[in-house]
């Protein structure tokens, strides 16, 4: 029997391509967001049912787009490639617990950058002494022109409410995403199923690189290799060569 998120998946690619049957290199915001469910539910059977779809035409790549291959890193496939690692990030980390920017319920926060997530882990400041143990995991994916996602998953609370923890830490991821973005970042949230939520970023690429904004977009976004990954595109003009 076909399990839960397979059956939503393909759900999800029904609804992108409609009657056409085939989401075309004109939707190429439809194919990102599908490509994200696929490549992030963590069920092997949604991929295996989404190289079948792609075999049999139902689901059509955009072969166009500038985004990288999934096995590159380096910034090919764009004009402006920016990359961060570990040690980026353990800084971060530091500057918002001297800086106080944790949430106040979070007593320790260990964040860890994997070969494709986030790993978080940490104690929350609980009632009478108690400080339950929580992780969780962080997917980033690129959703559509200057938008990407953030995914918290896998959320496990010891002995403590887990709904308490996902609002706490969604706000946190927030917070740092628009200090991250400062120029026009709007962020979306939203609670699925499983104990899932989803955050939806909107940014103008002026906040990151600087003057970019007035002649490309954002790209790509991701987590491969143990880095987290930003690719810009500037379109060609016609005539240039």
């Amino acid at each position: 029997m076909l399990g839960k998120r397979l059956i939503l998946t393909l759900a999800i690619l029904v609804s992108a391509f409609g009657g056409s049957g085939v989401v075309r290199a004109s939707e190429p915001d439809a194919y990102s967001k599908i490509q994200f469910e696929v490549e992030h539910s963590g069920d092997p059977e949604v991929r295996k049912a989404a190289e079948v779809l792609i075999k049999k035409g139902i689901l059509k790549p955009d072969r166009r787009s500038a985004r990288p291959a999934a096995d590159e890193t380096n910034g090919a496939g764009s004009d402006c490639f920016v990359s961060f690692n570990q040690r980026f990030l353990s800084n971060i980390l530091e500057q918002d617990q001297v800086g106080k920017k944790l949430p106040s319920d979070l007593l320790e926060l260990n964040v860890v950058l994997a070969e494709s997530c986030i790993n978080i882990n940490g104690r929350l400041d609980g009632p009478a002494f108690v400080n339950p143990k929580f992780a969780a995991r962080l997917d980033l994916g690129f959703s559509g022109v200057n938008s990407f996602k953030i995914r918290v998953s896998e959320i496990r609370v010891a002995g403590f409410s887990a709904s308490l923890f996902t609002r706490m830490i969604s706000g946190y991821i927030e917070d740092a995403v628009k200090r991250a973005f400062p120029k026009n970042c709007s962020t979306k949230v939203q609670t699925r199923s499983g104990g899932i939520i989803d955050i939806d970023v909107k940014v103008d690429p002026e906040g990151f690189v600087p003057g970019i904004s007035k002649v490309g977009f954002l790209s790509d976004a991701g987590i491969r290799q143990g880095k987290i990954f930003f690719c810009f595109s500037i379109p060609q003009k016609r005539g240039r060569r």
